[in-house]
Order: C-alpha cells, then sequence, then structure tokens
C-alpha cells in the first residue's frame, strides 16, 4: 500500500473523528453545566470554580467518548469517499480488503495511542486538580460529617499484626490530612490504641510525620490505663502505614479516572483489607479493554467504504453510525450495571461489548465482500 494513499485517509479519518469529538464534548459539557448549575446557590461557591471543574472532567470524557467519535469519524471520512469514487478508484489501483483493513488498524493504532495517554496521564492529573479545587470549596463539593475512614492492616513477618481505622477530615494534595484519629486494635478485635493528630504530611514511602499528637494506650482486656499513664503528647511524630497519596486519591476519585497503575495498587490495598473491591475490578478490566474497543469501531467502519452511493446517501450512512455507536456505549454500560447485579466476572463485563461489536463488524467485512 502506498505511503501516501495511507497517509490521506489516515488524515481525512482522524479529521473526522476530531470534528465528532469536539462535537460531543461540547454537548456533553452542556449537559454537565446544567447538572453542576445547583452549585452556584451554596455558599462561596462561584461560576468560574463550576466552569473550571467541568474543564478538568473533559479529560476523562475524551477517553470515554474515543470509540465512539472513532467509529462515526471513520463512517463519515470512508462514506465520504466512497460517495466521491475515491475508494472505489483505490480499489482499482489494487486496494484489497486485507490491505484497507491493516490501514485502518494502523489509523487506529495512532488513536489508541493517544487515548491511552489521555486516560493514563492527563486523566488522573486532572482528577488531582479536581479534587483540591473541591477541598477548597469552590465548586461546592460538601464532606461528610464523620469524616473519611481507610482500614490499614499492620503486618510483621507475614502475619497480621494489628489492624487499624484511621479516619480524617480531609486529605489535600501536597499538604496531607487533617484531623487525623486512629484506632488500632489486635487481630481479636481489643483496642489496644488510640491516636489524635492535627495533621499528617507524607515525608517519605510508608512514613508519615503528624502534628501535634495525642496518644493513649490500653490495657490487653481493652480497658483504660490509669490517668497518670493513659495519655500521652508529642509535638511531632513519625507515624508508619501503608496507607499513601496514590491510595488516598481513590477515595476520592472515580475508579474509571485513576490511572491502571492507581488502579492496581488501590485494588490490592482493598484486597488486602478485606474491603469490597468490585467496582475497581471492574474498572481495571475497563481500563485494559477499552482502548481495544477503538480498533473493533474502525472495523466496523471499514464496511461502509463498500456500500456504493445507491445503497444510501452519506447522510444516512452517518445516522447508521451514529446508531451503532450509541448502541455499543448503552450496551457496554449494561454490562457495567450487570457486572454488579448480576455478578458477572468484570473481564467478562469489559470485553463481551467489544466481542460483540468485532464479530459484527467481521460478518460486515464478510458480507461487502462477497457481494
Amino acid at each position: 500500500m502506498p505511503i501516501t494513499l495511507f497517509r490521506y485517509v489516515r488524515h481525512q479519518i482522524l479529521l473526522a473523528a476530531s470534528f465528532v469529538l469536539v462535537a460531543f464534548l461540547g454537548l456533553f459539557t452542556f449537559f454537565d453545566f446544567l447538572a453542576e448549575i445547583d452549585q452556584l446557590l451554596r455558599p462561596g461557591v462561584k461560576l468560574s470554580g463550576v466552569f473550571l471543574n467541568i474543564l478538568l472532567g473533559l479529560p476523562a470524557r475524551i477517553y470515554e467518548l474515543a470509540p465512539l467519535a472513532a467509529l462515526i469519524g471513520s463512517v463519515y471520512a470512508l462514506a465520504g469517499l466512497a460517495a466521491t469514487s475515491q475508494f472505489t478508484a483505490m480499489r482499482s489501483a489494487g486496494l484489497d480488503l486485507r490491505m484497507a483493513v491493516n490501514m485502518m488498524m494502523r489509523t487506529g493504532l495512532v488513536i489508541v495511542v493517544i487515548t491511552v495517554l489521555v486516560g493514563e496521564v492527563l486523566t488522573p492529573m486532572a482528577e488531582r486538580s479536581s479534587m483540591a479545587l473541591a477541598e477548597s470549596g469552590k465548586t461546592g463539593s460538601g464532606r461528610l460529617v464523620s469524616g473519611l475512614w481507610m482500614r490499614d492492616s499492620v503486618y510483621r513477618e507475614g502475619k497480621l499484626h494489628r489492624v487499624r481505622f484511621v479516619n480524617f477530615e480531609s486529605y489535600i494534595e501536597g499538604e496531607g490530612l487533617r484531623r487525623l484519629n486512629v484506632y488500632e486494635f489486635t487481630p481479636e478485635h481489643r483496642m489496644t490504641n488510640w491516636l489524635q493528630a492535627a495533621s499528617a504530611t507524607y515525608e517519605r514511602p510508608g512514613f508519615w510525620t503528624l502534628q501535634d499528637v495525642r496518644m493513649r494506650q490500653f490495657e490487653p482486656d481493652g480497658a483504660s490505663m490509669p490517668d497518670d499513664l493513659r495519655d500521652e503528647r508529642k509535638a511531632s511524630l513519625e507515624w508508619e502505614s501503608s496507607i499513601d497519596p496514590d491510595l488516598l486519591s481513590g477515595i476520592y476519585v472515580k475508579p474509571d479516572r485513576m490511572s491502571i497503575i492507581q488502579l492496581w495498587r488501590y485494588l490490592g490495598f482493598l484486597e488486602e483489607n478485606r474491603q469490597n473491591a468490585d467496582a475497581v475490578r471492574l474498572a481495571l478490566a475497563k481500563k485494559v479493554v477499552y482502548p481495544l474497543a477503538i480498533l473493533v469501531m474502525m472495523l466496523i467502519a471499514l464496511p461502509f467504504a463498500y456500500l456504493q452511493v445507491r445503497a444510501g446517501s452519506v447522510s444516512v450512512k452517518i445516522f447508521i453510525g451514529i446508531m451503532l455507536g450509541i448502541g455499543f456505549y448503552l450496551l457496554n454500560n449494561l454490562f457495567s450495571h450487570l457486572s454488579v447485579v448480576a455478578s458477572l466476572p468484570p473481564l467478562v463485563s469489559a470485553a463481551v461489548p467489544s466481542m460483540l461489536a468485532l464479530m459484527g463488524g467481521l460478518f460486515g467485512l464478510w458480507w461487502v465482500n462477497r457481494v
């Protein structure tokens, strides 16, 4: 396949996919603004803060809409080439089905790389900024009255040594925890220590520095020690914990907006502490499978180039492409819910929509090749 021909088709597809993506982003931004407009009624919330929060959510939207934009953009570009007989001329010049599939996959890989970079780099960065913005109160995000809770297990020589329940008022990126309370128990559920700190900063891996610390120890049977011995105060204290800023981000950030590395570490933390991790498993499976859906969408779009103009105008083909894209989007969301309701394995829930779409794309290629 001549490199000039490949570059021309790739340019047409990428240009059309970008146009479709921008259109969908504008539509979803409008819907997000309507959903957030009631936040302006809260004291201290400004319109600029709401807009900034919506803009910080755009990288996640790009990742979510990439397969849809790839499908509709490819259909538009290929249908346009077919309507002007350019694709017919390409076939007459020797472009067979195998070469056309190769051309679409190579173009799809470009979109996949861009999408992965957005999902793994830009989205987590934007979510951390959104989290800091929410903590400042500019977007009207509220806090739980009781603070936030995490379980922290302490192991010694591979065995469970202590179980901690950590409560804190808030966490700010780069600043640390505020108003920290730690309740420590033995594996037999007997309370041994209570610790309170005004703030905590993450100094080095595995260790926090606590400020304005108050501690209390308990007898093995759970009873308090005498009044003159039970309380101890320190200006600062180094505290060892398996909790780190990446794990704390998982509390504020939706699992589907975390990177694969963050999801993997957060999943390990939840499993180690015997907490429900179904949503994280599903998000991790979708992160692995979802970029491959872009290649499937490119494959579905290819048969539209083989349909002659008499088989339908460009607008009809685009409409069919939009319906297929929306159908895939809804099917993907349906199986995400079925993973929770019907207890489907996360990998199955994430892969089934793409597998069904792949079967549809292969059938379409078989059909146009035999006609």
